[in-house]
């Protein structure tokens, strides 16, 4: 154990043993190079329901060749001594094995920005400089950045978190869920003040867009709004989109962005029926070669990890 009874990392080469024999291939498995390579960030608190968000993305991307998957919370079990640790005390498990983890995640989307491939990153958001960090490094490997924040009110994911602990392990403290969802909502404004990302969308856990901001060529010109390559032509049956209410127009500023609500069609890829996008995607089809507390009832889309926390 380290300082402050935590579990000290495991051994480079242990720890690059595990990252290239097991954790690289199987979340590469499947994977294409892609001309014009894409990382869409899919955000939220623990328990808003980004990953069921995050699995119609990866659809939609794996039809032009796969797309890799990356949450640190995927790469606990790669840990040889996380089960043990889930034995001992089930609140402490993920913070005792998130150097390791966190450090997979960074070899993962290296790995991922330097071979070209599409990706659909699991991230609470809630750090807006890790985020400038991540944009310059995906911007610089010439991937286009989108966001896709899950908004959803916090009495319904700290549910969430309940309900999947039931079946899966991953402990949530209060404290982290909250810092999450007030993080995100800061992170958000600094990705659109400073056009960190190339298009954000903001929608229900079921998929209904609220608001579909997109940043043209890279300044505030006016152009046709594009689709990202995760969009197909058609919505849900009886599914809509929503135009931004008047206090998220308020909040949010459009410098640089064209903002995107049609009123019909909701998640770009959830259905058959519904109207076609102004214009194709800028992608090509194909690919290239504990104390209990009671539960706050204020909207919310953010996360990020503390102790005892989970990204998911």
């Amino acid at each position: 154990m380290g300082e402050g009874g935590l579990l000290e990392a495991l051994p480079e080469s242990e720890s690059r043993r595990v990252l290239e024999q097991v954790i690289i291939p199987a979340a590469t498995t499947g994977a294409v190079r892609q001309s014009r390579p894409v990382a869409v960030v899919v955000a939220g608190q623990p328990g808003a329901g980004k990953t069921a968000i995050a699995d119609l993305v990866q659809a939609a991307l794996d039809r032009r060749g796969g797309a890799v998957r990356i949450c640190r919370d995927l790469y606990k079990a790669a840990h040889r001594r996380y089960t043990e640790l889930l034995t001992a005390d089930v609140r402490t498990a993920g913070v005792q094995v998130r150097p390791d983890t966190s450090r997979w995640q960074a070899a993962v989307e290296e790995h991922v920005r330097a071979n070209g491939f599409d990706a659909v990153v699991e991230s609470a958001l809630a750090d807006a400089e890790e985020f400038r960090t991540s944009s310059t490094a995906y911007r610089q490997a010439r991937h286009r950045i989108e966001v896709v924040a899950v908004a959803t009110a916090e009495a319904l994911s700290q549910l969430g978190t309940l309900d999947r602990f039931l079946s899966d392990p991953r402990y949530v403290s209060w404290e982290n869920h909250d810092a999450c969802a007030k993080g995100m909502l800061r992170t958000l404004a600094v990705i659109e003040a400073e056009h960190l990302a190339d298009r954000i969308t903001v929608v229900r856990r079921d998929g209904t867009v609220l608001y579909d901001n997109e940043l043209i060529d890279g300044s505030g010109g006016a152009g046709p709004p594009r689709t990202g390559p995760w969009c197909t032509s058609s919505a849900g049956p009886g599914a809509r989109r929503r135009r931004p209410s008047s206090t998220t127009r308020s909040r949010v500023p459009r410098c640089g962005y064209t903002v995107i609500c049609p009123r019909t069609s909701a998640w770009p890829f959830t259905g058959t029926s519904g109207a076609r996008p102004r214009s194709p995607s800028p992608y090509g089809a194909s690919p290239s070669p504990d104390g209990e507390r009671p539960a706050s009832t204020t909207t919310a889309s953010p996360p990020t990890n503390t102790a005892g926390s989970s990204t998911s």
